[in-house]
């Protein structure tokens, strides 16, 4: 169901409720009409409040189940809030239409197009009939369709205000190759119903990563019909709209997304409930210290008052996190054992144990790399206890920045005016409350004074690009049409080509990023190209015939094709060795940016001492090499950039005197009147168009422009003659230079960096998964210094690959799999008994007739010098590629039978050999470090309590190994089917609860199917769980 159809409910709930402005709507799950069957759809309108009128609004849906007895709980679609304000002057469209200037857009195939990028508009939708560009923003026509019916009965019709959205599509091409669709929209007012025909306006408001549009729409007239101050559009993968099995998808894979929840509108009063002049919190105490729950309970009920909550915080002590879940459970179990808070709530408050934003971030979460793993283990542990007892507790975490208490007499709990002066100040205490009781939302985040909460998710097509298993012939290629999003790793066999004389073979870490690449994937570049990257920096792995100033070993950067790889072959001429104390990361960044500017300005624009210079887009990679090769020749620099930018401009040494707006053409009167009216001797450009005339104008006589840009090379006699005799020369590195003038620039330079006249720029690493993005950000001219991607290793067919509870019937399923499917040639099985475990006989034998050789060897990997000796068993001829940790032992209780035994039992297994495989590979350049956690970290289990806490810790652990740029991948697996020590203990009766809940056990098949998947995938967590999604939703909340 489209969005615009829940925007015309709630415009129609407002009219009935007298309101006629939806100040806010927040889309938070698509309405997804059944196979079978059809949906009750409910529009609720809260209570007015006194200050303004203002009302909440939420719409919900649920299966129609009429006839079939009973009751699916409600489902929310979308949050917001509506008003009685009135438009006074409402924009119209009318006068000329188009007007001026206007450029039509042909329309020719759109809806055949959209619905090849997997949006399938019916003859109902496509009422989008006219289009044009006038400036940055959209105009359009569209009319109601013949099969969409009627507009009676509609404020407007569903259909209608859709396709006057369908133009959208039209704002991001070519820029980022992405669609935008609608999210949240803001001051949505109806002025006229019975419109037919339409006249739209969508004006771009600014640029941020959740783009914001200002929406008019007129009838054929031009008097207004609608208009939305701002409508705030969301990036999505087109691929995420086609149906799973269209996509090669596979259903039972799971993301966790944190959700926005707007704050209500009006005051919410002590009891949490929507109410005018509210207070500004509800009632809650604060759990004093370890031993405060006694002096607690004593205070309430001489107080003769029960608190809605009990907030007790999690410190992480250190990274000690089975400490942190000894804690928490004594806690959970006071709190329990006090039949006087039967009626209240324990708030547990974290910080940073949850990434909001994943690998981004969101304003006020830096994202994995925050995460604090011993933090995340009060979520696991509390989330089962949540499971065991609905209405009992809430989690909040806090920004990882945010001080939520000082204190050090207590370990757990702060003081209440602390924490509400700090971490809670941005909001109510009441509006927490009110979260928690009322919109039943036990789990939130806190960021930036806006609360998040999390939803499982399917996990849709792949967002990141995954090496191959079992080859490290591949690089970052296209595929299709030239767009960012068919960025994927393709097949290089040319890599493992033999060497042919004067070359060399690399091992790439890191390769740097150049506009030319962008070009290239968007079928910009003049002579095309081949999009595999240029410049890179690793370790020669192999030399060929005549090479003897390179060795095995040696780290080199500089210039070869097929950068964006792992193996490359390059002209052993163009590499040379990285300077002491680079890391290879800097060490990528510079071959291009220095080449091109030592080339530029030494070679062809001859700049002296004494002379001037101007560099465009100076704060580039190329500009900041520039830069500092021009002082070291003597010469004053000139240079402009966006003004955000300047700030940069000045750290580089550039003051206002010397600098200008490269976003407009004043750069030339504001730099010759710098000059005293001569201009300057030599430019180094990388604009087009009006910015290179204007350029070529600020050439003081006998002067110089050195031209690197791709799109508007020009004749040097042409400009000659145009200029006063000015010299102008276009230039590509490579070809111009030769192979044997860079090896020698390598070598000049090379001094200068060594003695540190010269040094690299600023360098944002990016991990080859996120490709698409890295070039998406690179594209859209935000960043400063030099982008590089990093190059992960591939899973080494020939190399080991160590799994940890090798012999148990999971990972024995698992391994047989690797070696029939994956190509894994060499397995390290360790175990608590070793080859004395039951059936270890039979899985080595069937391994080894699959062609694999096996070692299995006895170890416990909870000890830290046992792990150690284990990575280091690895024969040195097939060294280590890959880790999956499936070790894990149950030790099942009702969280109130819990004890510090049985957390430290199942937190060794699990959680502390996590932690020891991690340090013991940190150096290891693994292809794959999976650890296999449980969905109970999650979604909570009753009963597993213990080992959901050590889970959520691995969970936290590996996002934060990711976050390091180092392989990771943790696995949250529902209930497999196959009995095994973890199933064992299981009956009919309790598969018949879980089915019942919604959770059906894995088969085997399916459970290894979702194991692919999921290190294709790309994200560092997953849940990997059979569930019926209507199922767990009639569930009450936690």
């Amino acid at each position: 169901v489209p969005g615009a159809a829940i925007v015309e409910w709630v415009l129609r709930a407002a009219d009935e409720a007298g309101c006629t402005t939806v100040d806010e709507l927040m889309l938070q799950a698509p309405l997804v009409l059944p196979d079978n069957g059809g949906l009750q759809v409910q529009v609720s309108v809260g209570a007015a409040d006194e200050q303004g009128g203002r009302r909440d609004v939420r719409v919900y849906s649920r299966p129609d189940q009429s006839g079939r007895g009973g009751g699916a709980e409600w489902l929310c679609h979308a949050v917001g809030v509506v008003s009685p304000e009135v438009v006074v002057e409402p924009p119209t469209l009318g006068g000329q239409w188009p007007p001026a200037g206007a450029e039509s857009v042909d329309m020719k195939g759109f809806y055949s197009r959209a619905a090849e990028a997997g949006y399938e508009y019916g003859p109902a939708f496509q009422g989008l009939s006219a289009l044009w560009r006038h400036g940055t923003e959209l105009l359009a026509e569209v009319e109601l369709r013949e099969p969409a019916g009627p507009p009676a009965g509609f404020g407007m019709h569903p259909a209608l205000l859709d396709a006057a959205l369908h133009a959208l599509m039209f704002l991001d091409r070519p820029e980022d190759g992405q669609m935008w669709l609608p999210y949240a929209w803001n001051g949505v007012s109806l002025h006229a119903d019975g419109a037919t025909r339409l006249r739209v306006r969508l004006s771009p408001q600014g640029e941020s990563a959740e783009r914001d549009l200002k929406v008019v729409i007129a009838d054929g007239t031009g008097a207004p019909v609608l208009n939305v101050d701002a409508l705030t559009l969301r990036a999505a993968d087109p691929a995420r709209l086609v149906s799973a099995a269209a996509r090669g998808g596979v259903d039972g894979l799971y993301t966790v997304e944190w959700t926005p929840l707007p704050v209500p509108a009006s005051g919410v009063s002590a009891s949490g409930a929507p109410a005018s002049g509210a207070a500004e919190g509800g009632e809650w105490v604060t759990l004093p210290g370890r031993a405060g729950m006694t002096d607690l309970v004593t205070a309430a009920v001489a107080g003769g008052t029960v608190p809605w909550a009990v907030m007790a915080r999690v410190e992480s002590d250190a990274g000690d996190g089975l400490r942190v879940a000894e804690r928490v459970l004594s806690v959970v179990q006071d709190f329990l054992a006090a039949p006087e808070l039967a009626e209240s709530r324990l708030l547990v408050v974290t910080r940073g144990a949850m990434a909001v934003g994943g690998a981004e971030g969101v304003e006020g979460d830096e994202g994995d790399d925050s995460v604090d793993p011993s933090a995340a283990v009060a979520w696991g542990l509390v989330r089962s206890a949540q499971s065991e007892n609905p209405g009992r507790f809430a989690l909040l975490d806090t920004d990882i920045g945010t001080d939520i208490g000082t204190d050090t007499g207590t370990d757990i709990g702060t003081d209440l005016d602390t924490v509400t002066d700090t971490a809670l100040e941005v909001l109510p205490q009441a509006v927490i409350r009110h979260a928690v009781t009322v919109l039943d939302e036990p789990q939130l985040a806190l960021r930036a004074g806006r609360l998040y909460v999390p939803r499982l998710t399917p996990s849709g097509a792949p967002e990141e690009l995954v090496p191959p298993v079992g080859s490290a012939a591949w690089r970052l290629g296209t595929s299709g049409t030239a767009t960012l999003e068919n960025l994927s790793v393709i097949d290089a066999p040319e890599a493992l080509a033999p060497l042919a004389a004067g070359q060399v073979r690399v091992s790439v870490r890191a390769a740097g990023m150049n506009f030319r690449d962008v070009l290239i994937a968007v079928g910009m570049y003049p002579d095309k190209g081949t999009f595999a990257g240029s410049e890179g920096a690793g370790y020669v792995t192999e030399v060929g015939p005549g090479v003897t100033r390179l060795g095995v070993g040696d780290r080199v950067m500089g210039l070869f094709e097929g950068a964006f790889a792992p193996l490359a072959v390059a002209d052993a001429r163009m590499v040379v060795p990285v300077p002491e104390g680079w890391s290879l990361q800097e060490a990528a960044a510079v071959p291009v940016v220095f080449l091109t500017a030592w080339y530029g300005l030494v070679d062809l624009g001859r700049l002296k001492a004494g002379e001037t210079l101007l560099i465009h887009a100076g704060t580039g990679g190329v500009g900041m090499a520039a830069t500092q090769i021009a002082r070291h020749l003597g010469a004053e620099v000139y240079a402009t950039a966006s003004p955000a930018k300047h700030g940069v401009l000045d750290g580089m040494g550039i003051d206002a005197d010397h600098r200008a707006s490269s976003r407009d053409l004043d750069f030339e009167r504001t730099l010759r009147e710098a000059t005293g009216g001569r201009g300057v001797d030599v430019v180094l450009n990388s604009l087009a168009g009006e910015f290179t005339d204007a350029s070529l104008r600020l050439l003081a006589p006998g002067g110089r422009m050195v031209d690197m840009g791709k799109t508007d090379k020009r004749d040097p006699e042409r400009v000659a003659a145009d200029h006063g005799g000015a010299w102008y020369r276009a230039f590509d590195l490579v070809p111009h230079a030769g192979p044997d003038r860079i090896g020698d620039m390598l070598a000049e330079m090379g001094e200068l960096f060594t003695s540190g006249v010269l040094a690299p720029p600023p360098v944002k690493a990016w991990p080859l998964g996120r490709a698409r993005q890295a070039f998406r950000f690179m594209s859209q001219a935000k960043h400063t210094g030099k982008l590089v991607l990093e190059i992960p290793p591939s899973l080494d067919p020939d190399g080991t690959v160590l799994i940890t509870g090798g012999t148990g019937v999971l990972a024995a399923a698992v391994a047989e799999h690797m070696v029939g499917e994956w190509g894994v040639r060499h397995l390290l099985l360790a175990g608590r008994r070793g080859s004395d475990a039951p059936g270890c006989g039979e899985l080595v034998a069937r391994l080894q007739g699959l062609g694999a050789e096996v070692s299995v060897v006895a170890a416990d990997v909870g000890d830290a010098d046992a792990v150690a000796e284990l990575v280091g068993k690895t024969d040195p001829a097939h060294p280590l590629t890959g880790v999956i940790h499936a070790a894990g032992v149950l030790d099942d209780a009702v969280v109130t039978a819990q004890t510090p035994e049985s957390l430290a039992r199942v937190w060794a297994a699990k959680a502390t050999a996590a932690r020891h495989l991690h340090e013991a590979t940190r150096e290891t350049r693994l292809g794959l470090f999976a650890v296999f956690s449980s969905a109970a970290a999650t979604l909570g289990s009753p009963g597993q309590a213990n080992y959901a806490a050590a889970n959520a810790y691995c969970d936290a652990l590996v996002r934060r190994r990711c976050a390091e740029g180092l392989t990771g991948l943790a696995v949250g697996w529902g209930l497999w089917q196959t009995a095994s020590s973890m199933t064992g203990h299981l009956g009919e009766a309790d598969l018949a609860r879980m089915k019942r809940t919604g959770f059906t056990p894995l088969t085997t098949e399916k459970g290894l199917t979702l194991l692919d998947v999921a290190r294709a995938h790309g994200r560092p967590h997953v849940v990997a769980v059979d569930l019926d999604a209507r199922v767990v939703a009639a569930q009450p909340a936690a």
